[in-house]
């Protein structure tokens, strides 16, 4: 049989790999193993406590330590918080205070760990932008600049102490109630809660309240709905009842004091408990009151604009330096239309009022460089459209009439105390907005005659349309309060 045969010469190098394989058990000339790499025996944090406020974030570091204490690298580590409902860590060891509390930050390494105390305050002072909504109660809040709080739902905020806006705080159609319980500072920041869309009813609110006064320097105030700016929790949005009815009006407004007077502004100041200022600001709607809706047979009326008050209830009211107050204008009146066989008959909706300003102060009004107030136009009055069709005689009528435009909005300032002046080296710039424009009122009568404006059809079925005078800023019963610089 055929055999298998292994040449001598191949032998040596076979024992040669015999002899090597055999020699690597050790031996001063055979090849050694590399010794195991170091493990961590211990991990540090640094630094060890940490103090934050809610939203405040702050770096910390981790170190991967051999038994001899020698620091070591490669290793990686892992974060995590005791108390997520306190502050989160991320996996870098960035640690952010989310609530009130403590919490043991934890850094893990192949078995090893070390851990960090952080203590988080009641204040809200966030280092990065970030989003709320519902309602919160903080120590103090201060939103720095570059910083933007986003609401995705309405907002109360309450504050023990002081609230500091330098950066913004801006959300779409939200309604947002700040009150701090010292004083309320709106630095360079912007406060925004505009309406992108204006919802058909009144928009959402803004109030800010300082219980230690509130001043707002470099600011913009923006929303869609009514504003209130005091230092008083309880008062109320809008005008006084007597004013807003058109009762009580005084026939002048409060007396205006000379810079030069006897008492200086200086003196005037004596008195002051509280900060009340609104310098170098604008504030102002975005947007206009909602139009009425087109009816049978009667147009709705449009919604009148709203009030934009600031009121010092418990000291003096300092304003100007390029500030900028501004309203809404009122909404449209619907259309009335009315089509029949019968007698037809068409009302068009009244036009609502501008908004108004009212600035009061429970002391003085001190104006410097330039104050300008601008009130709301009023809103047009809505059209009326009455049409009768043909029938038995004697024909039926067709009559068609509009309501009144809205008149412009008015300025009110207001100081509550008989000694009370407006005072200053600067100048109000007051602009009232104009009255709404007349409705067109239309009738078609039976026989095919028409009217317009109060006149009628010779014969055949009456067609009359009657029109409202249109008012102009102020409007009957509405006696706005002019300033002089």
């Amino acid at each position: 049989m055929e055999g298998f045969t292994l040449h001598s010469r191949w032998i040596p190098g076979l024992v040669a790999v015999i002899v090597g394989a055999a020699g690597c058990s050790g031996g001063d000339g055979g090849v050694t193993n590399p010794p195991p790499p170091p493990t961590v025996a211990s991990v540090t944090i640094s630094p060890a406590l940490a103090d934050l406020a809610i939203g405040q974030a702050a770096e910390l570091t981790a170190t991967t330590l051999d038994a001899d204490g020698n620091t070591l690298s490669g290793h990686p580590v892992t974060w995590s918080s005791s108390n997520n409902s306190v502050a989160i860590v991320s996996s870098t060891g960035l640690v952010t205070g989310l609530g009130e509390g403590s919490a043991s930050i934890t850094a893990s390494s192949e078995g090893r760990s070390g851990s960090a105390q952080v203590q988080v305050s009641s204040d809200l002072i966030p280092s990065a932008d970030f989003q709320i909504q519902g309602a919160h109660s903080f120590g103090s809040v201060d939103i720095p600049t570059g910083v933007t709080v986003t609401l995705t739902g309405d907002l109360v905020l309450v504050a023990e102490d002081s609230v500091h806006v330098a950066g913004r705080i801006i959300g779409d159609c939200v309604d947002l109630d700040v009150t701090a319980g010292a004083e309320l500072v709106v630095a360079g920041g912007t406060v925004d809660t505009g309406c992108g869309v204006l919802p058909e009813d009144d928009a959402p609110r803004l109030r800010l309240v300082g219980e230690g006064g509130f001043s707002l320097v470099g600011a913009s105030v923006t929303s869609s709905g009514e504003i209130l700016i005091t230092d008083d929790p309880a008062a109320p949005f809008g005008l006084p009842p007597n004013l807003a009815s058109g009762q009580g009006l005084p026939t002048s407004g409060p007396p205006v004091a000379e810079a030069s007077s006897a008492m200086s502004g200086s003196q005037r100041q004596v008195a002051i408990k509280k900060t009340c200022r609104v310098l170098d600001t604008h504030i102002v709607f975005f947007g206009s009151a909602p139009d009425g809706k087109d009816l049978e047979p009667t147009g709705e009326p449009g919604k009148p604009g709203l009030t934009l008050s600031i009121k010092c209830e418990d000291d003096s009211l300092q304003l100007g330096d390029g500030s900028l107050i501004e309203t809404e204008g009122g909404g449209n009146g619907g259309t009335g239309t009315h089509r029949g066989a019968g007698p037809t008959t068409a009302k068009g909706g009244n036009g609502g009022h501008g908004g108004d300003i009212f600035l009061s102060a429970s002391f003085d009004i001190e104006v410097s460089g330039t104050l300008t107030l601008k009130t709301g136009d009023g809103g047009n009055a809505g059209n009326a459209i009455a049409v009768s069709e043909p029938a038995d005689d004697p024909p039926p009528s067709a009559t068609a009439e509009v309501n009144g435009a809205g008149s412009g909005g008015s300025v009110f300032l207001i100081t509550n105390s008989d000694d009370g002046t407006v005072f200053g080296d600067g100048e109000i710039l007051v602009t009232l907005g104009d009255g709404g424009e007349p409705g067109l009122a239309s009738a078609l009568a039976a026989d095919g005659m028409d009217a317009t404006d109060q006149k009628s059809a010779q014969e055949g079925g009456n067609a009359t349309a009657k029109a409202a005078i249109p008012m102009f800023g102020g409007g009957p019963g509405r006696r706005p309060l002019f300033v002089p610089a």
